[in-house]
C-alpha cells in the first residue's frame, strides 16, 4: 500500500477561514475556524466513508513549508495526499480499505488415462483388448495432501430379473497412493463391483457408448485398513477426509 488519490479524506479543523486575519495583531480572536469531532469508529473497516471526498495529490513543489515533507522517506509509488486545500485544512483524516488478494490456485488437480484419444478408453483396458489396468497420470497435487486415491466407475444398466441395483459399478478402487508417486505402484487396491481386488475391465454388452468416470481424490490421511474397501465404503471415507477431487468422463463402445 502507498498513499495516493484513491484514498478518502475528511477535514476536521480548518483555519483561518478569513484570510485577511493573518495580519491581525490578535489572530486568536480575529481568525475564524471550523472544528468538528472525528466520526466514531472512522478507522473501522465497516465505517461508511461514502460522503468523504477523494484525496488530492500534491507535488513537492506545491508544498509550502517543506520541513515535514523532507523528513519523510518517500517511496517511488507514494504521493503526498491532503484534502483540497493545503493552506487552511489543518487536520485531515484519511482512510482506505485494503482487501486481501484472492487465493489463486497455481495448479489444478487433474487425472487422465494414458493412450486415451478424445476421452475414449483405449481398447486394451476393455474386454475387447487384454483388459489391462489403465495407466493413470495426474498432476496438481496440493502440498498438504497425505495420500491420493483413484476410482473408476460407471452407471450400470437396468437390473435384470433377480438383480438388485446397488449404485454405480466400481471397476477400480485404488487408495493410499504416495502423493509423490506417479503410478499405482504404491496403491492399495480395493474391491471392484464384482467383489474382487483390483481392476475389472468394461465388458458391457449393451449397444452404444457407455460413460466411465475416473476420479482422483486428494486426502488428508491414509485409509490404513487391512481389509480392502469397496467403492461405496471408500467414498464415505473420502467424504470425511477430502481436500480436493477432480473427475473426468471417458466413453467406450464395444466392438
Amino acid at each position: 500500500m502507498a498513499t495516493d488519490k484513491s484514498w478518502k479524506s475528511t477535514v476536521l479543523y480548518r483555519a483561518p477561514l478569513n484570510q485577511d486575519c493573518v495580519t491581525s495583531t490578535k489572530p486568536l480572536i480575529d481568525c475564524r475556524s471550523s472544528v468538528i469531532a472525528a466520526p466514531k469508529n472512522w478507522y473501522s473497516i465497516t465505517f461508511d466513508d461514502s460522503k468523504w471526498i477523494t484525496a488530492t495529490e500534491f507535488s513537492k513543489a506545491e508544498v509550502g513549508v517543506k520541513g515535514g515533507y523532507l523528513e519523510v522517506a518517500w517511496d517511488n509509488s507514494a504521493k503526498l495526499i491532503w484534502s483540497k486545500d493545503l493552506k487552511i485544512d489543518n487536520t485531515v483524516l484519511f482512510r482506505k480499505v485494503v482487501k486481501s488478494a484472492p487465493v489463486v490456485s497455481i495448479t489444478k488437480l487433474e487425472v487422465g488415462i494414458s493412450g486415451a484419444q478424445n476421452l475414449k478408453l483405449p481398447t486394451e483396458v476393455t474386454c475387447d483388448g487384454t483388459g489391462m489396468t489403465p495407466t493413470f497420470t495426474w498432476s496438481g497435487i496440493p502440498s498438504r495432501v497425505q495420500s491420493i486415491a483413484i476410482t473408476m466407475e460407471t452407471v450400470p444398466g437396468p437390473p435384470r430379473a433377480g438383480e438388485v441395483n446397488h449404485g454405480n459399478n466400481f471397476l477400480l478402487v485404488a487408495y493410499d497412493i504416495d502423493p509423490s508417486s506417479q503410478s499405482l505402484s504404491t496403491a492399495i487396491f480395493g474391491l471392484n463391483f464384482q467383489g474382487r481386488v483390483g481392476y475389472t475391465p468394461p465388458c458391457s454388452q449393451g449397444p452404444g457408448p457407455k460413460i466411465y468416470t475416473v476420479t482422483i481424490y486428494a486426502l488428508n490421511k491414509k485409509v490404513n485398513d487391512p481389509s480392502p474397501l469397496d467403492g461405496s465404503s471408500f467414498q464415505k471415507f473420502a467424504q470425511d477426509n477430502l481436500i480436493e477431487k477432480f473427475s473426468v468422463d471417458y466413453t467406450y463402445s464395444r466392438a
